[in-house]
């Protein structure tokens, strides 16, 4: 590292780093240069009168940048192989909460939006990022749901930050910029390109202490996520579904390969050994209590707890008192509440 203090020092970190973010190479072969000690061959001259004004450009247009080398750089990403030289970002980087990530289709049900919504609002409240990636479905529910709580949200882009995609989400954008960051390896003026995307969901796992993965049919891009997730030693969550959903085929099979089921929100919080607060609940009478007993803790349809429509009563006033939450298509939950 001595050769990189060196330029540092000369020239700048910022611009070292960017003339080499320059250099028309793959990201692996510039490494494969910085690794073997071959640093200088990356530079074809040592003129960084561009950079500079490159860098001011940036400041000027609330863009941050800072270089892998930098103390300061995200300490999760410094340790996944092909970590970003650098990161390009607007809003600020909090270096000291727990990340989480929240994932999964864009076709998404609206069951799907619910509880990515929810899941990412609880996690916001306990003082956890929320990490995603921006687009449609499962990622931009997650994203609201954080911007509901009172923490904070990274969206991680597929292209430069001038070029947010999709453009729909560009006040999304703009509210995450308010309460965390919108970050990209790539240039602030690329184009987002097929590719990027894979590469850019290894940067959402590599943050995150876990990854939890809402609905996925079998080829959604967001089972790549999750394998990064698994490449990196992240747990993995799944929210379950209709098993005759194909939105939960992808979930369905993480679980069953060894992936961590995930049979409450609450689960998450026990997995980052956060407290909750116990939950003062209305009192229940004989006939709810017979009835919450019969409610799984996970999505189930109604035909498989609830034998009469005489009880449907019952069951509305169990809602209400918040024991069970329910979603589209006459599916209930009962809640499973720590204290």
């Amino acid at each position: 590292m001595d050769n990189f203090n060196e330029l540092f020092e000369k020239y700048g970190e910022k611009e070292v780093t960017l003339k080499i973010l320059k250099k028309n190479l793959t990201r692996r072969k510039k490494w494969e240069a910085i690794n073997n000690g071959l640093i200088f061959s990356l530079f074809d001259n040592f003129n960084f009168s561009e950079e500079k004004k490159e860098i001011e450009s940036f400041e000027k247009s609330g863009i941050k940048f800072i270089s892998f080398l930098n103390k300061n750089f995200p300490e999760e990403l410094k340790s996944i192989p092909d970590p970003p030289i650098a990161l390009f970002y607007k809003g600020e980087i909090d270096y000291d909460s727990p990340k989480i990530s929240v994932v999964g289709t864009r076709r998404c049900s609206s069951y799907g939006k619910k509880v990515a919504e929810e899941i990412a609002e609880l996690l916001s409240n306990s003082g956890v990022i929320v990490v995603s990636g921006l687009a449609y479905g499962i990622d931009s529910s997650a994203h609201i749901g954080a911007l509901k709580g009172c923490g904070k949200t990274y969206a991680v882009l597929g292209g430069g930050l001038n070029k947010i995609y999709p453009k729909s989400n560009i006040n999304l954008s703009k509210k995450i910029e308010e309460r965390g960051a919108v970050i990209s390896e790539y240039f602030p003026d690329d184009e987002p390109r097929d590719f990027q995307f894979p590469e850019r969901n290894r940067i959402i796992a590599g943050l995150s202490k876990a990854v939890v993965l809402v609905e996925a049919p079998e080829k959604s891009g967001a089972l790549i996520t999750v394998d990064f997730a698994i490449d990196f030693g992240r747990e993995v969550f799944c929210v379950p579904g209709p098993i005759n959903s194909e939105l939960s085929v992808g979930c369905h099979k993480i679980i069953r390969d060894g992936g961590t089921i995930l049979t409450s929100y609450e689960d998450l919080l026990e997995f980052l050994n956060i407290k909750t607060m116990k939950k003062n609940l209305p009192e229940l009478t004989k006939e709810e209590e017979e009835l919450l007993e019969k409610i799984p803790y996970v999505v189930t349809y109604i035909d498989d707890f609830l034998n009469s429509s005489n009880n449907l009563p019952i069951l509305i006033s169990l809602e209400s008192k918040g024991y069970i939450e329910s979603f589209p298509g006459n599916y209930y939950m009962r809640k499973k509440w720590k204290g």
